[in-house]
C-alpha cells in the first residue's frame, strides 16, 4: 500500500534563536541548564532539539522536530503573507500562490493525460 500526504500548510519555526523557539511553543519549550541541552514535549514524549531543526505545529496544535534533511524533502516554505494590510489582498495572494503550487505539482506528474482530459470535459 502507498500513500500521499495530504497538502496541509502548518507553521513551523527555525532552532537558530532559542527564544523564538520558546515563544513558538511556549509551555512545551525545555530547558536543561546543566548539559545546556534544549527539547519540546510532544505526543510522543520529550523530543532533544538541535540548532538548525524545524519546529512544526501540527494541524491538533501539538509540536515536533524535523531535521533538515527530513524537512526539506517533504515539505515547502511558503512566502509569508501580510494579512494584516489588506486582508482580501492577502487572501488572493495566498490563493494564487497556492494554484501556482497546484498547476506546478500536476505538471510534474509524468503521465498527466488522463487528467487533462478530464479538465476538457467540460469544454
Amino acid at each position: 500500500m502507498k500513500a500521499r500526504k495530504k497538502p496541509v500548510i502548518v507553521d513551523v519555526v527555525l532552532a537558530d534563536d532559542w527564544k523564538k523557539v520558546k515563544s513558538f511553543v511556549g509551555e512545551s519549550f525545555l530547558h536543561d541548564p546543566l548539559t545546556d541541552s534544549y527539547g519540546i514535549k510532544t505526543l510522543e514524549g520529550v523530543m532533544r532539539i538541535s540548532p538548525g531543526d524545524y519546529i512544526i505545529k501540527g494541524v491538533e496544535g501539538e509540536f515536533y522536530s524535523c531535521k533538515p534533511d527530513i524537512f526539506h524533502k517533504t515539505y515547502d516554505i511558503l512566502k509569508e503573507v501580510d494579512l494584516s494590510i489588506d486582508p482580501l489582498i492577502g487572501s488572493k495572494q495566498a490563493a494564487e500562490q497556492s494554484l501556482q503550487e497546484a498547476a506546478q505539482w500536476i505538471s510534474e506528474l509524468e503521465d498527466i493525460t488522463p487528467f487533462n482530459r478530464l479538465l476538457n470535459l467540460g469544454s
